[in-house]
């Protein structure tokens, strides 16, 4: 990586101080989260039966978030988004709009269709074994290092958070 000059800077009190264009950390912070991410998406494409295909992970994911996301009211999406890696959370407020209202809807069907509609899926079918992954790895009964009763493992995903 090239190394970045300091560029001299004023504060607001007037005080002469340098900054670096890119620091370090977050040069850092950038490429742990891209690591994150990778982690996840390459255990839920495992998880998915689709070892390695990560853009259809990410299809499932985006599809499963968004649906949540638009459930939820603003506090609750705002503390769901605060435990994703950086470059999921980007995906996760893709296109929100938070002065909507949360949508109502109490069918699994409904929810099931949005999904497959905001992830690009097939329909319900693929929906359902879509978000059956993320959702035991966001049970309340998940630990770190742990698998739910579905005998799937959520170290990476809890772990990772």
């Amino acid at each position: 990586m090239p190394s970045h000059t300091p560029v001299p800077s004023v504060d607001r009190a007037g005080v002469h101080m340098e900054v670096n264009d890119v620091s370090t950390t977050e040069a850092t912070l950038i490429e742990e989260s891209a690591q994150k991410t990778r982690l996840w998406l390459d255990e839920l494409a495992q998880e998915l039966g689709r070892p390695g295909d990560q853009k259809y992970a990410l299809r499932v994911l985006r599809g499963f978030l968004h649906t949540l996301r638009d459930r939820l009211p603003v506090p609750e999406t705002a503390h769901l988004a605060a435990q994703l890696p950086a470059f999921l959370r980007g995906l996760f407020y893709e296109g929100w709009r938070p002065t909507t209202l949360p949508m109502r809807y109490h069918d699994l069907q409904t929810f099931l269709d949005k999904v497959a509609e905001d992830g690009q899926l097939a329909g319900e079918t693929e929906a359902a074994y879509g978000t059956e992954p993320p959702l035991a790895c966001s049970a309340p009964t998940s630990e770190p290092g742990s698998s739910t009763r579905s005998g799937r493992s959520c170290r990476t995903r809890s772990s990772l958070s």
